[in-house]
């Protein structure tokens, strides 16, 4: 028996021990019909307390025993419903009670048993500091079941499965989810980090890991989200705080109380959320640089220079190809043509381009207009002599590496900015309303458009290289008193600690 059924099982007797109660107490002013009743409810709830029971224990055990002697208890007081009889059955009945949860915590595995189910190795991070907390508990027995996923698109007649267990750091047991049978396992806590069931129109995962079949064999379901959030716009956010994942959850890890009043504004109660931080923030705080290894063509084309980080977020391309017609030139193209401009084969800076990692099969399948840019920019950058593409697992090499990001708009501006390394937006900034209902306030970013007071990207690359940044300040002060709780990066230890006390009690 695991803890949670236990725990579960325990939730009702302690209803029957307060009828017991008001047996015992309140006999003298108990109506017949309503003495009758409370003695029903008694012989119900043993019913299915033992149904329970034998669902987990099988037959025969000592506690279904108990309760069937509890029942007879309940029936002989309805035969001769008299104070003396009843005061002794109901002395009799609270004993069988304390006996049956004595033979159930008997029954009981002491360990909590834990699963996290990752699919994509590079969403990790959403676990790794909560995963790493288990790990150093005795008290937990923790598996690691990375799960396969269907990669799909509007052209693809059938969705094609992947699988990157061969992806995960080579430090993190595994357990293959051939192996592994949640229903026969029953974990006490389930970590999701995909929280689209079958919503997702690019990726979906299987439907025996949808968060809907889950919840039926665990006693916490944990949604901690792949990504942190960023901006926040009343109708155009709402797939992100009204997802399957969110709603079917037990509880939601957020990274500020800021965020949890979000979720609360969407009618979810307070106690479904843990504003302790981000396990995400955690992972690139405490990453541990000593054990990094650095690509050879990373050592060769970087190596002595100042390196900026380009991040293109899945959608820019497609984007700016469907708004030419709006503003005369894909601007998509254009600005990274004018960065590659900016930074190719200099020798004093490189470039690491990050593409989103569903970047190149999102637009093979469903934006072919757009291939023919994107696979020039891949030339082009693999045979400059300043610029590498990182389309590994763990992003935290490149912030490792680079000195400062350019980016689009995505939730990676968020872990990256806790680096305090200075970030150009080469989007519109945000204005000063947008900014203050933000999670993070991307406005103490540096921006590209002129419109917004920006900056070149020369004259950006220029000031990096110099050494000045004269946001950081605000910036750092901004994330600290509202982007994210537990900057120290104990989010993934404040969060392990709260699930164990909750899942017990």
């Amino acid at each position: 028996m695991r803890i949670y059924q236990k725990k579960e099982i325990f939730h009702i007797i302690s209803s029957l021990q307060r009828l017991n109660k008001v047996l015992k107490e309140r006999t003298s002013v108990l109506s017949e019909n309503d003495l009758m009743q409370i003695l029903i409810e008694c012989q119900d709830c043993a019913v299915h307390i033992g149904t329970k029971i034998e669902e987990i224990e099988g037959y025969e055990t000592n506690s279904v025993r108990f309760l069937e002697e509890y029942c007879e208890e309940a029936y002989q007081i309805s035969i001769n419903p008299i104070p003396k009889v009843i005061k002794k059955r109901t002395g009799r009945m609270g004993r069988l009670l304390s006996d049956i949860m004595h033979d159930l915590e008997m029954r009981t595995d002491k360990k909590i048993h834990i699963l996290f189910l990752p699919y994509k190795a590079s969403m990790w991070t959403a676990f790794d500091s909560i995963w790493r907390y288990s790990m150093k508990d005795p008290d937990a027995e923790v598996k690691v079941v990375p799960i396969p996923y269907y990669e799909i698109g509007e052209e693809l007649e059938s969705p094609i499965l992947k699988f990157e267990g061969d992806l995960f750091p080579d430090e993190l047991p595994t357990v293959s989810y051939r192996e592994y049978s949640i229903e026969r396992e029953k974990p006490d806590l389930i970590f999701i980090h995909n929280p689209y069931d079958n919503t997702n129109n690019l990726t979906k995962i299987p439907e025996q890991y949808f968060s809907e079949s889950l919840k039926q064999h665990t006693g916490g379901l944990i949604y901690s989200p792949y990504f942190t959030m960023c901006g926040y716009t009343k109708g155009r956010s709402d797939f992100q705080y009204l997802n399957k994942g969110t709603i079917n959850a037990d509880k939601v890890i957020v990274q500020s109380d800021f965020v949890k009043r979000i979720y609360e504004s969407y009618g979810y109660p307070s106690e479904k959320f843990i504003a302790f931080g981000s396990p995400k923030i955690d992972a690139v705080i405490n990453f541990n640089k000593s054990n990094i290894r650095i690509p050879d063509e990373w050592e060769r084309k970087l190596k002595g220079k100042k390196v900026f980080l380009l991040n293109t977020h899945l959608s820019y391309f497609p984007i700016g190809a469907g708004n030419v017609s709006k503003y005369g030139f894909d601007f998509a193209q254009r600005y990274h043509d004018e960065l590659l401009k900016a930074v190719m084969n200099r020798e004093d800076c490189g470039l690491i381009w990050r593409p989103h990692p569903l970047l190149f099969t999102m637009i093979e399948s469903r934006f072919p207009q757009c291939r023919k840019y994107v696979e020039n920019m891949k030339k082009r950058i693999q045979e400059s002599e300043n610029c590498v593409i990182d389309i590994s697992g763990d992003y935290r090499i490149s912030f490792f590496c680079s000195d400062a990001l350019i980016t689009t708009y995505s939730s990676i501006i968020n872990e990256y900015i806790v680096t305090g390394k200075p970030v150009m937006i080469f989007q519109t900034k945000p204005t000063e309303e947008s900014g203050k209902r933000a999670p993070v306030d991307m406005r103490f970013c540096y921006f590209k458009l002129k419109k917004d007071g920006g900056m070149s990207f020369e004259d950006f690359i220029n000031m990096v290289l110099r050494g000045e940044d004269p946001k950081y300040k605000e910036r750092m002060q901004m994330l600290n008193e509202k982007a994210f709780a537990n900057l120290d990066g104990s989010a993934g230890e404040k969060i392990y600690n709260y699930l164990k006390d909750w899942i017990k009690h």
